[in-house]
């Protein structure tokens, strides 16, 4: 459904606040009821790769870089910097080690990372 339909089916235009960002209906009923365009959604999870990330993450708990490199088709660099992005949020947890002399980075979803994401899709509906 588009975000003009629903005020289509009220019978009236969509108009843009200025300041607010919010959209309103010229109707005199309905003009000071406010619908925002979208909902409420979390910045963390605006894009693909990090809603990539904590979807697979959501059924294997924990993954290697390089695994979820390849899952998600990203390169390395774009990776890391969605990577970064949730564990400053506190969505995971990059726990860096050596598997031999290897360097290995293994990326862990959190208690918090779970809540959000579940919070995440119970908003998409």
């Amino acid at each position: 459904m588009g975000r003009h339909s629903v005020f289509g089916r009220l019978g009236c235009h969509v108009r843009q606040s200025d300041t607010s960002g919010l959209r309103s209906c010229d109707d005199p009923d309905a003009r000071d009821a406010q619908v925002t365009a979208e909902p409420s959604v979390d910045p963390a999870f605006s894009h693909r790769l990090r809603t990539g990330v904590m979807a697979y993450l959501s059924t294997a708990e924990a993954a290697d870089f390089t695994e979820l490199a390849l899952a998600l088709a990203a390169p390395n660099n774009s990776l890391s910097s969605h990577l970064t992005r949730l564990e400053t949020a506190g969505y995971i947890e990059l726990r860096r080690g050596f598997l031999g002399r290897k360097p290995r980075t293994r990326v862990v979803l959190t208690v918090t990372g779970r809540a959000a994401w579940e919070r995440y899709l119970g908003a998409l509906g």
